[in-house]
């Protein structure tokens, strides 16, 4: 299973052959972070760096676009959506050595639901704290 594809803009032409996704993941509750895709094209032949999965009426315009034949990450944190791609669409995947598109993946996974699950724990002991200082000026009302 892959991660879902969060909101994203349409892919844009930058130059020739050179296109940019904007897009963003959802990393808790209001909490949006913005991620970037870059994709060359040469011929009929599509590079994605630092992949971001897309909507099905976004892959249907890269489709169009073209045939991706190279999945490229740059990072470390970089590697979400490389799994999906690369099952995909069967093409290369060029990254620093020692980097795995399956293990990077997982990893990532695990590190935004721990993030997520961090961030929900702050939001309740924030809405606790709200609640025991809005008893307090209850109370300092009552005794005044």
């Amino acid at each position: 299973m892959y991660p879902a594809a969060y909101p994203h803009d349409e892919l844009k032409a930058l130059y020739p052959g050179v296109y940019l996704l904007h897009g963003s993941i959802k990393m808790g509750p209001g909490m949006r972070m913005n991620r970037n895709m870059v994709v060359l094209k040469e011929g009929e032949d599509l590079t994605l760096i630092n992949p971001v999965r897309m909507s099905e009426q976004g892959l249907a315009s890269l489709d169009d676009l073209g045939k991706v034949r190279r999945v490229i990450r740059l990072g470390d944190f970089h590697g979400l959506d490389d799994s999906f791609y690369l099952d995909r669409y069967q093409c290369e995947f060029w990254a620093q050595s020692g980097q795995d598109p399956i293990q990077n993946s997982t990893l990532h996974t695990q590190f935004l639901r721990t993030l997520k699950a961090l961030f929900q724990t702050l939001c309740s002991l924030f809405l606790k704290l709200l609640n025991i200082l809005r008893l307090h000026c209850c109370l300092m009302i009552i005794n005044f």
